[in-house]
């Protein structure tokens, strides 16, 4: 007699499982394993973590230098200096996100003597590495729609608050600040080397060290969960504040000038007024864009911090 089930693994590899009952009353486990989804799973891994990542890093890796030159030349303003920060520490993702697929490679070929394990590898060198820089991105994205709230909120102010001076130092202080904060992660992870008899060789391996439940839970709730949020609300409220204010001001500018004639002077005034109205609307549209495109790719990652 025999009962047929089946178990899925954690690397979507499927296992047929065929139970037998003999004659003696001892239980056969049959296990069949379903190789050709191994072998798909793990060609789409290196093509993804390999091919893809590579490709795709590099191209924002030449991008980000083209900006960086341009606005490195244009830093009298103080949103272009939030931009130029944004494409430093976009530079030092990308360039940590070609080092991924380079430690990747190292993975799947597995070279001879290596001294480390390669997943171990990966985490130390790149991915902790990364987020470092990330979320620096994110606290300057946070920064960048401040300004330009400000800016439609308080117009005739918020030069006067940010001069490119306090911003350069405000931009590059939280750029160091939040790297800093991040890279405390060595502190509780680090490299221990361990023995292992079956293939004869010491590996070193990444183990996290735990500081008490107390600390470690803190550490977690106020780095993964509570500071993200608070980054993803900012940046949201005044995205917010950004397109309602926008969108009166249209307003008012369609209402002022329907049904007035204007002197010739008047005119040139309103032209010249409405072009540099046109510059401003047009970067804050840029912002909204970019705070959008930020709210949608990091939403599910913060979301996926939060748990019951």
């Amino acid at each position: 007699m025999a009962t047929e089930g089946s178990l899925e693994l954690s690397n979507t590899t499927v296992l047929n499982l065929y139970t037998y009952n003999t004659s003696k009353g001892v239980t056969m486990l049959l296990i069949i394993l379903d190789v050709g989804a191994v072998v798909v799973f793990r060609v789409f891994n290196i093509l993804l973590s390999t091919f893809v990542i590579g490709v795709i890093s590099l191209m924002g890796l030449m991008s980000n230098i083209a900006t960086i030159v341009v606005l490195s030349h244009q830093v009298n303003k103080s949103i272009n200096i939030v931009f130029l920060g944004l494409a430093i520490s976009g530079l030092c993702v990308n360039i940590l996100s070609v080092w991924y697929s380079v430690t990747c490679g190292i993975k799947e070929t597995t070279p001879p003597n290596f001294p480390f394990e390669p997943l171990s590898f990966i985490v130390m060198t790149a991915i902790i590495p990364k987020t470092f820089f990330v979320n620096s991105s994110c606290w300057l994205t946070a920064l960048m729609a401040i300004i330009r709230c400000l800016c439609v909120v308080l117009p005739f102010k918020v030069g006067v608050l940010f001069t490119p001076r306090r911003t350069a130092f405000l931009t590059f202080g939280l750029f160091f600040f939040v790297i800093f904060c991040y890279s405390t992660a060595y502190f509780r992870n680090e490299f221990v080397l361990v023995s292992f008899p079956e293939v004869n060789a010491s590996l070193y391996i990444a183990v996290e060290l735990s500081k008490g439940e107390v600390i470690d839970n803190t550490v977690y709730y106020l780095g993964f969960v509570a500071v993200p949020l608070i980054n993803m609300l900012i940046i949201i409220f005044c995205t917010l504040v950004m397109v309602i204010r926008v969108r009166a001001s249209v307003n008012w500018r369609n209402n002022a000038q329907h049904g007035k004639s204007f002197s010739k002077e008047k005119q040139l005034v309103f032209v010249s007024g409405r072009e540099s109205s046109t510059k401003e609307r047009r970067l804050t549209k840029m912002v909204v864009t970019l705070t959008t495109v930020f709210i949608v790719c990091n939403m599910p990652n913060n979301l996926a911090y939060v748990h019951p």
